[in-house]
């Protein structure tokens, strides 16, 4: 029984990074003048660290400053994958014989504008 879950999540995992990576390979994206002037930055950084920042932090809000706890990712997309109408950060990296995909949620932290 525990090797047909195994199997099915295997299944779900392999399903889920193809599709992720089937859209990240689609067409170029190009980056767009953000509409909210408060929008953050997400990044993977020469170590494959992804990263957010915000540019223009809020006096009134926190600062989004953030980094994933390890690097070695290779893509990302930005989704709302938990439906709570914030956007998270969809991650693959080669790992073993296959990959590793993970779903990371940042939250605001109290950082020094």
């Amino acid at each position: 029984m525990q090797s047909g879950r195994r199997a099915i999540l295997r299944a779900l995992l392999v399903w889920l990074a193809g599709g992720l990576l089937a859209a990240l390979l689609r067409a170029p994206v190009y980056a767009l003048t953000a509409a909210n002037a408060d929008d953050e930055i997400v990044y993977l950084d020469p170590e494959g660290v992804i990263r957010v920042t915000d540019p223009r932090p809020s006096s009134t809000q926190l600062a989004v400053q953030w980094a994933s706890p390890e690097g070695g990712w290779t893509a990302l997309a930005l989704g709302d994958f938990n439906a709570d109408g914030d956007l998270e950060i969809a991650a693959l990296r080669p790992e073993g014989d296959g990959g590793r995909l993970a779903i990371f949620d940042p939250v605001a932290v109290n950082v020094p504008a």
